[in-house]
Protein backbone atom coordinates (compact mmCIF):
# COMPACT_ATOMS: atom_id res chain seq x y z
CA UNK A 1 0.00 0.00 0.00
CA UNK A 2 1.34 3.41 -0.97
CA UNK A 3 2.09 5.56 2.07
CA UNK A 4 0.02 8.74 2.04
CA UNK A 5 1.68 12.04 2.84
CA UNK A 6 0.32 13.89 5.86
CA UNK A 7 -1.32 16.38 3.50
CA UNK A 8 -3.03 13.63 1.50
CA UNK A 9 -4.20 11.98 4.69
CA UNK A 10 -5.53 15.23 6.10
CA UNK A 11 -7.59 15.96 2.99
CA UNK A 12 -9.77 12.93 3.78
CA UNK A 13 -10.59 14.08 7.30
CA UNK A 14 -13.47 16.47 6.74
CA UNK A 15 -17.09 15.85 7.71
CA UNK A 16 -19.80 18.30 8.75
CA UNK A 17 -23.10 18.11 10.61
CA UNK A 18 -25.29 20.48 12.60
CA UNK A 19 -23.28 20.16 15.83
CA UNK A 20 -19.67 20.31 14.75
CA UNK A 21 -17.40 20.31 11.73
CA UNK A 22 -14.04 19.09 10.56
CA UNK A 23 -13.80 15.67 12.10
CA UNK A 24 -12.39 12.59 10.47
CA UNK A 25 -14.66 10.60 8.20
CA UNK A 26 -12.17 7.77 7.81
CA UNK A 27 -9.73 6.09 10.16
CA UNK A 28 -6.24 7.50 10.38
CA UNK A 29 -3.76 5.80 8.08
CA UNK A 30 -0.31 7.30 8.60
CA UNK A 31 2.98 5.59 9.37
CA UNK A 32 5.01 8.64 10.44
CA UNK A 33 4.60 11.06 13.29
CA UNK A 34 3.85 14.69 12.52
CA UNK A 35 7.54 15.60 12.75
CA UNK A 36 8.43 12.99 10.12
CA UNK A 37 9.81 10.29 12.43
CA UNK A 38 8.66 6.79 11.44
CA UNK A 39 6.20 5.02 13.73
CA UNK A 40 7.55 1.52 14.42
CA UNK A 41 5.66 -1.17 12.53
CA UNK A 42 5.23 -4.25 14.71
CA UNK A 43 4.07 -7.53 13.20
CA UNK A 44 5.27 -10.00 15.83
CA UNK A 45 2.81 -10.97 18.57
CA UNK A 46 5.58 -11.24 21.16
CA UNK A 47 7.04 -7.86 20.30
CA UNK A 48 3.58 -6.22 20.31
CA UNK A 49 2.77 -7.64 23.76
CA UNK A 50 5.98 -6.19 25.22
CA UNK A 51 5.58 -2.64 23.88
CA UNK A 52 5.63 0.42 26.12
CA UNK A 53 6.21 2.89 23.26
CA UNK A 54 4.26 3.88 20.18
CA UNK A 55 3.68 1.41 17.35
CA UNK A 56 1.21 0.54 14.60
CA UNK A 57 0.14 -2.57 12.72
CA UNK A 58 -2.21 -3.65 9.96
CA UNK A 59 -5.20 -5.72 11.02
CA UNK A 60 -4.24 -9.36 10.49
CA UNK A 61 -1.06 -8.02 8.82
CA UNK A 62 -3.13 -7.03 5.78
CA UNK A 63 -2.65 -3.36 4.68
CA UNK A 64 -6.06 -3.40 2.97
CA UNK A 65 -7.78 -3.93 6.33
CA UNK A 66 -6.56 -0.71 7.91
CA UNK A 67 -4.14 0.59 10.52
CA UNK A 68 -4.35 0.08 14.28
CA UNK A 69 -2.31 2.06 16.82
CA UNK A 70 -1.50 1.45 20.44
CA UNK A 71 -2.21 4.33 22.84
CA UNK A 72 1.48 5.08 23.26
CA UNK A 73 1.47 6.26 19.63
CA UNK A 74 -1.68 8.30 20.27
CA UNK A 75 0.01 10.04 23.19
CA UNK A 76 3.44 10.50 21.62
CA UNK A 77 4.68 14.10 21.87
CA UNK A 78 5.77 14.01 18.22
CA UNK A 79 2.10 14.02 17.21
CA UNK A 80 0.16 11.17 15.62
CA UNK A 81 -2.42 13.37 13.92
CA UNK A 82 -1.44 15.39 10.80
CA UNK A 83 -0.58 19.08 11.11
CA UNK A 84 -3.66 21.10 12.11
CA UNK A 85 -5.41 18.03 13.52
CA UNK A 86 -5.58 16.35 16.93
CA UNK A 87 -6.73 13.14 18.56
CA UNK A 88 -10.08 13.96 20.24
CA UNK A 89 -10.72 13.66 23.96
CA UNK A 90 -13.30 11.08 25.01
CA UNK A 91 -15.96 13.79 25.27
CA UNK A 92 -15.14 15.06 21.80
CA UNK A 93 -15.03 11.52 20.41
CA UNK A 94 -18.56 10.93 21.70
CA UNK A 95 -19.77 13.71 19.37
CA UNK A 96 -18.25 12.14 16.25
CA UNK A 97 -20.24 9.90 13.89
CA UNK A 98 -18.23 6.68 13.81
CA UNK A 99 -20.62 4.80 11.51
CA UNK A 100 -18.72 5.83 8.36
CA UNK A 101 -16.32 3.21 7.07
CA UNK A 102 -15.67 -0.39 8.05
CA UNK A 103 -15.39 -1.11 11.79
CA UNK A 104 -11.72 -1.96 12.10
CA UNK A 105 -11.72 -4.47 14.95
CA UNK A 106 -8.77 -4.41 17.32
CA UNK A 107 -5.46 -5.99 18.23
CA UNK A 108 -5.32 -7.28 21.77
CA UNK A 109 -2.23 -6.73 23.93
CA UNK A 110 -1.31 -10.38 23.30
CA UNK A 111 -0.90 -9.54 19.60
CA UNK A 112 -4.01 -11.36 18.32
CA UNK A 113 -6.67 -9.71 16.11
CA UNK A 114 -10.45 -9.68 16.65
CA UNK A 115 -13.87 -8.57 15.33
CA UNK A 116 -13.12 -6.60 12.16
CA UNK A 117 -16.36 -5.66 10.40
CA UNK A 118 -18.47 -6.42 13.48
CA UNK A 119 -17.02 -4.06 16.06
CA UNK A 120 -15.04 -0.85 15.87
CA UNK A 121 -12.84 0.68 18.57
CA UNK A 122 -11.34 4.18 18.53
CA UNK A 123 -8.78 5.62 20.91
CA UNK A 124 -9.31 9.00 22.55
CA UNK A 125 -6.50 11.15 23.90
CA UNK A 126 -7.96 10.84 27.42
CA UNK A 127 -6.02 8.73 29.89
CA UNK A 128 -7.95 6.88 32.58
CA UNK A 129 -5.23 5.58 34.87
CA UNK A 130 -1.56 4.74 34.35
CA UNK A 131 -2.21 1.49 32.50
CA UNK A 132 -5.30 2.30 30.42
CA UNK A 133 -7.06 5.02 28.45
CA UNK A 134 -10.57 5.88 27.25
CA UNK A 135 -11.98 4.71 23.94
CA UNK A 136 -15.28 4.53 22.09
CA UNK A 137 -16.71 1.35 20.60
CA UNK A 138 -19.36 0.67 17.98
CA UNK A 139 -21.42 -2.48 17.34
CA UNK A 140 -21.97 -2.73 13.59
CA UNK A 141 -25.09 -4.92 13.87
CA UNK A 142 -27.16 -2.38 15.80
CA UNK A 143 -25.19 0.86 15.51
CA UNK A 144 -24.90 1.22 19.29
CA UNK A 145 -21.83 3.15 20.47
CA UNK A 146 -20.48 3.32 24.00
CA UNK A 147 -17.41 4.31 25.96
CA UNK A 148 -14.94 2.04 27.69
CA UNK A 149 -11.31 1.96 28.76
CA UNK A 150 -8.67 -0.56 27.77
CA UNK A 151 -4.98 -1.23 28.24
CA UNK A 152 -2.62 1.08 26.39
CA UNK A 153 -0.96 -1.88 24.66
CA UNK A 154 -4.13 -2.65 22.68
CA UNK A 155 -4.35 -1.61 19.03
CA UNK A 156 -7.38 0.44 17.96
CA UNK A 157 -8.40 2.71 15.13
CA UNK A 158 -8.03 6.50 15.37
CA UNK A 159 -10.13 9.40 14.12
CA UNK A 160 -8.96 13.02 14.00
CA UNK A 161 -10.46 16.41 14.79
CA UNK A 162 -9.43 19.86 13.60
CA UNK A 163 -7.09 21.21 16.26
CA UNK A 164 -8.99 24.45 16.76
CA UNK A 165 -12.34 22.73 17.31
CA UNK A 166 -13.48 22.27 20.91
CA UNK A 167 -16.71 20.34 21.47
CA UNK A 168 -19.15 20.79 24.35
CA UNK A 169 -16.63 22.52 26.60
CA UNK A 170 -16.35 25.97 28.07
CA UNK A 171 -13.20 28.05 27.61
CA UNK A 172 -12.64 28.28 31.34
CA UNK A 173 -11.08 26.28 34.14
CA UNK A 174 -13.50 27.62 36.76
CA UNK A 175 -15.84 25.21 38.50
CA UNK A 176 -18.75 26.38 40.66
CA UNK A 177 -19.51 23.89 43.43
CA UNK A 178 -21.85 24.68 46.31
CA UNK A 179 -21.43 28.38 45.66
CA UNK A 180 -17.62 28.30 45.62
CA UNK A 181 -15.74 29.16 42.45
CA UNK A 182 -12.72 26.92 41.96
CA UNK A 183 -10.05 28.57 39.84
CA UNK A 184 -6.54 27.97 38.41
CA UNK A 185 -3.57 27.43 40.68
CA UNK A 186 -2.31 31.02 40.70
CA UNK A 187 -5.40 32.01 42.71
CA UNK A 188 -5.31 29.16 45.18
CA UNK A 189 -4.62 31.49 48.13
CA UNK A 190 -7.90 33.31 47.52
CA UNK A 191 -10.26 30.33 47.23
CA UNK A 192 -10.00 26.59 47.77
CA UNK A 193 -9.65 23.94 46.56
CA UNK A 194 -8.06 24.23 43.10
CA UNK A 195 -9.25 22.70 39.82
CA UNK A 196 -6.42 22.00 37.41
CA UNK A 197 -8.45 20.26 34.69
CA UNK A 198 -8.97 22.54 31.71
CA UNK A 199 -12.18 23.59 30.01
CA UNK A 200 -14.70 22.47 32.63
CA UNK A 201 -17.27 24.76 34.21
CA UNK A 202 -20.22 23.29 36.05
CA UNK A 203 -22.39 23.71 39.12
CA UNK A 204 -23.13 20.97 41.64
CA UNK A 205 -26.73 20.66 42.85
CA UNK A 206 -26.99 21.14 46.65
CA UNK A 207 -29.32 18.14 47.09
CA UNK A 208 -28.16 14.52 47.13
CA UNK A 209 -30.82 11.90 46.44
CA UNK A 210 -31.84 10.32 49.74
CA UNK A 211 -32.49 6.96 48.08
CA UNK A 212 -30.34 4.93 45.73
CA UNK A 213 -31.82 4.80 42.25
CA UNK A 214 -31.58 2.67 39.13
CA UNK A 215 -29.77 4.43 36.29
CA UNK A 216 -32.87 5.29 34.22
CA UNK A 217 -34.59 6.65 37.33
CA UNK A 218 -31.43 8.61 38.17
CA UNK A 219 -31.44 10.23 34.72
CA UNK A 220 -35.12 11.10 35.12
CA UNK A 221 -34.56 12.47 38.64
CA UNK A 222 -31.77 14.79 37.48
CA UNK A 223 -33.88 16.06 34.59
CA UNK A 224 -36.85 16.61 36.92
CA UNK A 225 -34.82 19.25 38.76
CA UNK A 226 -35.23 21.41 35.64
CA UNK A 227 -33.00 24.21 34.37
CA UNK A 228 -30.45 21.93 32.69
CA UNK A 229 -29.64 19.63 35.60
CA UNK A 230 -28.23 16.24 34.57
CA UNK A 231 -26.03 13.40 35.76
CA UNK A 232 -22.30 14.25 35.72
CA UNK A 233 -19.98 12.74 33.16
CA UNK A 234 -17.32 10.40 34.46
CA UNK A 235 -14.76 13.19 33.97
CA UNK A 236 -16.82 15.55 36.14
CA UNK A 237 -16.97 12.83 38.82
CA UNK A 238 -13.17 12.79 38.83
CA UNK A 239 -13.14 16.57 39.31
CA UNK A 240 -15.53 16.32 42.25
CA UNK A 241 -13.42 13.53 43.75
CA UNK A 242 -10.15 15.42 43.32
CA UNK A 243 -11.64 18.43 45.09
CA UNK A 244 -13.25 16.35 47.86
CA UNK A 245 -16.72 17.81 47.37
CA UNK A 246 -18.09 14.28 47.83
CA UNK A 247 -16.05 12.02 50.10
CA UNK A 248 -17.99 8.76 50.29
CA UNK A 249 -20.58 6.65 48.51
CA UNK A 250 -21.00 5.28 44.99
CA UNK A 251 -22.82 7.52 42.48
CA UNK A 252 -24.17 7.11 38.98
CA UNK A 253 -22.57 9.07 36.16
CA UNK A 254 -24.43 9.99 32.99
CA UNK A 255 -21.99 7.99 30.86
CA UNK A 256 -23.45 4.85 29.27
CA UNK A 257 -21.55 1.73 28.26
CA UNK A 258 -23.54 -0.28 25.73
CA UNK A 259 -27.32 -0.60 26.10
CA UNK A 260 -27.49 -2.43 29.44
CA UNK A 261 -24.69 -0.71 31.34
CA UNK A 262 -23.64 2.69 32.67
CA UNK A 263 -20.62 3.97 34.58
CA UNK A 264 -20.63 4.59 38.32
CA UNK A 265 -18.02 6.33 40.46
CA UNK A 266 -16.90 5.38 43.97
CA UNK A 267 -15.94 8.38 46.09
CA UNK A 268 -15.16 5.97 48.93
CA UNK A 269 -12.86 3.58 47.08
CA UNK A 270 -10.20 5.97 45.83
CA UNK A 271 -12.10 7.24 42.82
CA UNK A 272 -12.59 3.79 41.30
CA UNK A 273 -15.09 3.69 38.43
CA UNK A 274 -16.87 0.70 36.95
CA UNK A 275 -19.66 -0.01 34.55
CA UNK A 276 -22.64 -1.87 35.96
CA UNK A 277 -26.11 -3.00 34.97
CA UNK A 278 -28.54 -0.09 34.86
CA UNK A 279 -30.96 -1.93 37.14
CA UNK A 280 -28.52 -1.66 40.04
CA UNK A 281 -28.94 1.27 42.40
CA UNK A 282 -26.53 4.05 43.44
CA UNK A 283 -26.68 7.57 44.82
CA UNK A 284 -27.34 10.58 42.59
CA UNK A 285 -26.09 14.15 42.58
CA UNK A 286 -26.90 16.36 39.62
CA UNK A 287 -24.76 18.95 37.87
CA UNK A 288 -25.34 21.51 35.15
CA UNK A 289 -23.06 23.36 32.77
CA UNK A 290 -22.72 27.09 33.34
Amino acid sequence: MKQKTLEEAAEKYVEEDNNMKDYSKENLNVTHYRNGDPIPFVKSKKEWSNLTTGAYCYYDNDPEKGVLYNWYAVNDSRGLAPEGWKIPTIEELEQIDLSTGLPGGYRYSSGSYYTIGGYGYWWSSSENIAINAWLRNLVNTNGHAGRDFNGKKDGFSVRCLRDEIVINKKNSMEVLIDGIVYVPKELEKKVKPVIVEKNYKFELHPIISTNKLQWNDAVAYAKSLGDGWRLPTIEECFIMYNNKVITEGVYWSGSENYIKYAWNFSFTNGGANYYDYKFNTYFVRAVKSI
